[in-house]
């Protein structure tokens, strides 16, 4: 697993689960983001970049009745 430098250690398991399974948490979101979260940006408009750029697929989970 390559993960970066400053990952902190509880966070591994995020990228852990995006290598393995693609599933990006907003746990580690919030962690690579948290920089232009905190000028300002908000979270939502760079997952919506993201998904336009085919980087990332929004999915809802699916309710049992």
């Amino acid at each position: 697993m390559n993960l970066p430098n400053s990952m902190e250690s509880v966070n591994s398991k995020y990228w852990l689960e995006v290598e393995t399974t693609g599933v990006l948490s907003m746990e580690l979101v919030d962690h690579v983001f948290y920089k232009f979260i905190q000028q300002g940006l908000v979270k939502e408009d760079i997952l919506d970049m993201m998904e336009q750029f085919g980087l990332i697929a929004k999915f809802s989970p699916v309710q049992l009745m």
